[in-house]
């Protein structure tokens, strides 16, 4: 059931909770800077719900979405992607569709065929902390977003796995896509800056090897820990409606898009926020 939270002079919005996690906020816009209040509130929603889908708004200009993905921290300029792939005048947003015209394509992550398990800049050394992406076209069915909650699932290792985790580091690494070759390595298990909150720090896409460990022994944990984040527990899948600003968590949780048919037309746009730092989410808290 949702609840109702003032952080306006001259209104509510209303939160309501998703199963299972993640939180629907509306009654949200974005055509005025958010207060000192809204910013505190929509932070502590973050940090507990991982994932907030904002509905029933406008559409925000790009000059808005960007300012408001400010307040969450610095943003990505995107130097590694091709500039036809962002929108003109923002380099902080990544246009991502399947759409050709005028026989060029508009967007990155074209493949309709999905795209497998990941975390967004895994592969440098500063990392994402949050990310954002906003629908502009959808397709009928199909191309939903699916989410992981990487804390639930290092909390539900067994206390002898947990431990062993937790001394390894992993090599992140991008080949062969829109985006430039690079790698970073980066410890099993990552810590949310602001709750302290350790979750398991892997994703299929862009993690090859375990380092610290023997390679068979290694190539063999690692597959087991990403079976065990693929239990239905752990999932929330995000069924996009127009114009749907879904913000989340990107140091304690993977996403995935899901496969649509060919001739349906996506049009997303994303911002990524990165880390304060680059040990910011290595940190002891």
């Amino acid at each position: 059931m949702g609840t109702k939270s003032k952080i306006r002079q001259d209104g509510t919005f209303t939160i309501g909770t998703l199963l299972p996690f993640g939180a629907m906020v509306t009654g949200m816009e974005f055509s005025s800077d958010v207060t000192i209040s809204e910013l505190s509130e929509l932070r502590r929603l973050l940090n507990e719900h991982h994932v907030l889908v904002f509905r029933g708004h406008r559409a925000p200009k790009d000059s808005e979405y960007v300012r408001f993905l400010r307040h969450f921290g610095e943003l990505s300029t995107n130097e590694a992607v091709d500039p036809g792939y962002l929108r003109p005048g923002f380099p902080e947003i990544i246009v991502i569709s399947n759409i050709v015209e005028n026989g060029k394509k508009i967007g990155a992550a074209q493949d309709v065929k999905g795209l497998d398990w990941h975390t967004d800049y895994s592969w440098q050394d500063r990392v994402s902390v949050a990310g954002a992406l906003e629908s502009v076209e959808t397709p009928h069915s199909g191309g939903e977003t699916c989410f992981v909650n990487m804390y639930a699932v290092y909390e539900a290792l067994e206390p002898a796995l947990r431990t062993k985790v937790d001394g390894l580091r992993a090599l992140h690494e991008i080949k062969g896509t829109e985006l430039r070759d690079a790698s970073a390595e980066h410890p099993l298990v990552a810590t949310n800056p602001i709750s302290g909150r350790r979750a398991l720090y892997i994703n299929p896409h862009f993690t090859t090897k375990l380092i610290g460990i023997d390679e068979g022994e290694g190539e063999r944990l690692l597959l087991r820990l990403i079976d065990i984040s693929m239990s239905s527990q752990f999932l929330y899948k995000h069924s996009w409606q127009l114009s749907d600003l879904v913000l989340w968590d990107q140091i304690g949780l993977i996403h995935a898009r899901m496969p649509y048919r060919e001739n349906e037309r996506r049009y997303m746009r994303q911002i990524t926020v990165l880390a304060e730092d680059a040990s910011a989410p290595w940190r002891s808290h």
